[in-house]
């Protein structure tokens, strides 16, 4: 906000720069989770999951690790009581609690 013209109105700036910034930071929280273990290479810049943590993750939550988006059933889900998201720093880590596997 070092901009002559932002700091003119900082006080509008500064709200709307809050309003815009805590919501990223907010964990994401679910409750009766259900997973898909998806094991697929996207086109996009996502970083490929482990094959031990979709294992572990299968192994705690059931379901099971799929190649493919198509034909998904509810057979293939594994699922949670709550699940959470939460960002430190640059690093993001998936909650998984209350399992029903």
């Amino acid at each position: 906000m070092s901009s002559k013209l932002i700091h003119q109105q900082k006080d509008f700036f500064f709200k709307m720069v809050v309003t815009l910034y805590f919501p990223l930071m907010d964990p994401k929280s679910y409750k009766k989770y259900k997973i898909l273990l998806l094991n697929i290479e996207l086109e996009l810049k996502a970083e490929h999951v482990p094959a031990e943590d979709l294992k572990r993750t299968m192994k705690a939550c059931g379901g099971a690790i799929m190649a493919t988006a198509n034909d998904i059933n509810s057979s293939f889900l594994g699922q949670c009581d709550y699940f959470e998201e939460r960002q430190v720093g640059g690093e993001r880590f998936n909650i998984l609690q209350e399992f029903v596997h």
